[in-house]
């Protein structure tokens, strides 16, 4: 390389290329070992001072910052950024425009690590720069600079929506949109994917803004006999279905004009699917879906699910929506026979794991339908639901192909030992209350069988799909546990299994938020640092930091709001548990101090003398601490209670400060309760309960914990 830079210079391009190659199979950190390289390589040319060395050299740099940016990395990210700014800064006098797009490109990757930290003011700067360099290129009607520019736009658009400018926002996204258009008017359609997000980010911004102009949107880039329109993406009928959806539920109430809009616009795109799709089950869904739930219009929704089955006949989604239609409007026949013909399609179908996994479902969910069980009466009618399903068994059975019978035989058995459990239990009831209990319990089943069916097909980010997943698959393993004693169980007795219950769920759910990847909560750290402060934050164990980091950052999706209740709940409970209450049972346990017990019920007496069932979870530690310090209803006996006020010497709150944090702590745990029945979460209950544990400058709960230790 010392005699020829040339050698130098194909190297490093080589390992740019390769890290390019890596990025795009998102193996991230294996890219950016191939920047690094190239960085060092093309750093020992600069003295050469050959513009396309530095160019080489900017683009190095802002491809790791890309790489950097994906792995959540922002401070890196934009480091590197920023060497390749200044490089771009000494290229672009030489008025070439690949230096001009690719310290575009810088700008933006650096706006966008900006904006992932929430300095959306400085991102905004980037991007203004990287829209001014991709204006100066218009004139050359290059397709990639043109898209990136399209890029520059949206992407301070999201910057303004961040900051509430949702007219400026709107402008921006605008001209992405615009640009896509215009692209596409010019037969360039590979850029297709970009439009599609910039498109799911208008709706965002619309629906918060100038929502009543969203039909007009969605019709601008989705009807045909607009210039540039994409009317064949699926993904931006069913973002706009969605949108529409929003804007009928959040809106539609205070501005009654937008019902015939929106119902018009449901129409035009469902006659833009009809003639340009082929047909997707998640196109029909979401249309049947918005009329059955928001208009009303049960005919119409069963209309659109039946003209889908018609139109792929091969699809059996098709029937399972259907059937789930006429089963929640109490259509068990119709169900049964539906059902039965999207059992008849997958069997028609190559036999796969998925699908036999689907058969064993619809067996399960057609032997509950054909038994009526939910309808017992008598014996008789007992017998006779089982007979039915006997019966068409083995009608059926004889039909199918002989190479898969055996596989069928043994899914009909699990679904037919379900079914004779559930008359052994029916036959073990003697009360009518017992036997009303067990019917509705049938039903529960039932339905959590069809939500289980449902889900398979959802597209979920993978830390939320694990928690689902691992959720669902908890709660089916705890009902076989306690379904036996539940349904011969008293009331009493019901009401310890379901704290047993309850229990189980929290210990099993703790262990999932602790496992979720630190890369998706950088973000959350920050957030926690500044409003905690450092000195707060470093007194936290991992296990506080972690459920504090993961309840944050679920806090700010409305599908999420249960889950991050509950990790906020659990950063307090082990808060409590590991700086309050532990460390008094250690001293008890060390100094052999005898514990005084109120009843024999008493959990926190029970904690401190190493009780193996007094296991504290956050009602039994808010209990013990409210009477402490907030005179709060007797959970312990009072001897316990000198042991916590002597560790939190400096907590000396007057009475005000004594009735609010009172109030707060209980509304903490009513709040976070949320595994139990009561589960329903809103914006308004997460803001309340992050301004109980954080926002609060006095009375935050880690404040005054922490300030008072």
């Amino acid at each position: 390389m010392e005699n020829n830079p040339l050698y130098g210079s194909w190297l490093t391009r080589a390992y740019c290329g390769c890290g390019l190659a890596l990025f795009y199979l998102r193996r991230f950190e294996e890219a950016i070992e191939q920047y690094q390289h190239a960085i060092e390589l093309r750093t020992q040319l600069l003295p050469l001072d050959n513009p396309e060395y530095k160019n080489d050299l900017a683009r190095a740099y802002n491809n790791c910052g890309n790489a950097l940016n994906n792995l959540r990395r922002f401070g890196e990210a934009i480091e590197h950024c920023q060497h390749a700014i200044n490089l771009g800064n000494q290229l672009i006098p030489l008025n070439n425009p690949d230096y001009r797009d690719n310290s575009l490109g810088a700008h933006v990757n650096c706006g966008n690590a900006l904006k992932e930290l929430r300095r959306f003011e400085e991102a905004i700067e980037h991007y203004q720069h990287a829209i001014e360099l991709g204006t100066q290129l218009l004139p050359l009607d290059n397709p990639e600079y043109k898209n990136d520019l399209a890029s520059a736009h949206c992407n301070c658009g999201s910057a303004l929506y961040s900051l509430g400018k949702f007219e400026e926002a709107e402008d921006a996204i605008d001209e992405s949109l615009k640009i896509s258009r215009e692209l596409e008017e010019q037969g360039i359609f590979w850029y297709r994917d970009d439009r599609e997000t910039w498109f799911e980010n208008a709706i965002e911004i619309y629906l918060n803004g100038s929502f009543n102009f969203l039909p007009e949107l969605i019709l601008e880039h989705l009807d045909p006999e607009n210039s540039g329109s994409a009317p064949q993406s699926e993904k931006m009928h069913q973002d706009a279905l969605e949108g529409l959806h929003r804007l009928f539920r959040e809106r539609a109430d205070k501005h009654p004009q937008l019902i015939s809009e929106i119902s018009q616009t449901m129409f035009k795109l469902e006659r833009i699917r009809a003639k340009y799709f082929t047909g997707t089950a998640s196109g029909a869904k979401l249309t049947a879906q918005f009329y059955e739930e928001n208009v009303g219009d049960l005919k119409k929704a069963e209309e659109i699910l039946k003209k889908y089955v018609e139109k792929i006949p091969s699809d059996p989604v098709g029937y399972q929506l259907l059937a789930d239609f006429y089963l929640r409007r109490n259509n068990p026949q119709q169900a049964i026979i539906t059902y039965q013909n999207a059992l008849k399609i997958i069997l028609s179908q190559p036999f796969e794991n998925t699908q036999k996994i689907a058969i064993l479902e619809l067996l399960k969910i057609l032997y509950i339908l054909m038994s009526n069980s939910k309808d017992w009466r008598t014996n008789n009618d007992v017998d006779q639901g089982i007979d039915n399903v006997t019966n068409w068994y083995q009608d059926w059975i004889v039909t199918l192909n002989e190479k898969i019978r055996p596989e069928i035989k043994t899914f009909h058995q699990d679904a037919f030992d379900d079914l004779k459990e559930q008359r052994k239990l029916w036959r073990e009831q003697h009360d009518d209350l017992l036997k009303t209990n067990y019917r509705q319990q049938t039903q529960i089943k039932l339905e959590i069988q069809l939500q289980i069916f449902s889900s398979a097909a959802k597209a979920l980010p993978a830390s939320i799909k694990m928690l689902i997943d691992s959720m669902v698959s908890a709660q089916q393993e705890l009902w076989k546990k306690y379904e036996p004693q539940w349904e011969t169980a008293d009331e009493t007795t019901r009401h310890f299994l379901l704290k047993e219950m309850v229990e189980s769920l929290e210990n099993t759910l703790k262990q999932v938020l602790l496992k979720l990847p630190d890369i998706e909560l950088v973000e959350a750290e920050i957030f926690l640092k500044k409003h905690l402060g450092h000195k707060i934050w470093e007194q936290l164990s991992d296990d506080e930091k972690k459920f504090l980091k993961v309840g944050i950052n679920l806090s700010q999706k409305e599908m999420t709001y249960v889950f991050a209740a509950t990790s906020l709940g659990c950063a307090v409970e082990t808060t409590l548990k590991t700086k309050l209450f532990e460390p008094i049972k250690q001293y008890c346990r060390k100094n052999q101090i005898t514990i005084q017990y109120r009843n024999p019920e008493d959990f926190i007496a029970g904690f401190f003398d190493n009780n193996p069932k007094a296991r504290l979870m956050l009602g039994n530690l808010v209990g013990g601490f409210n009477q402490a310090f907030h005179n709060g209803k007797i959970v312990t006996s009072p001897h316990n209670v000198l042991y916590l006020k002597q560790k939190l010497p400096h907590y000396q709150p007057n009475q005000a400060q004594q009735d609010y944090r009172h109030k707060a702590l209980w509304n903490l745990l009513n709040i976070r309760n949320v595994l139990h029945y009561s589960s329903e979460q809103s914006e308004e209950k997460m803001q309340s309960m992050l301004d109980i544990i954080l926002h609060n400058q006095q009375h935050g709960f880690y404040r005054y914990f922490f300030q008072s230790a």
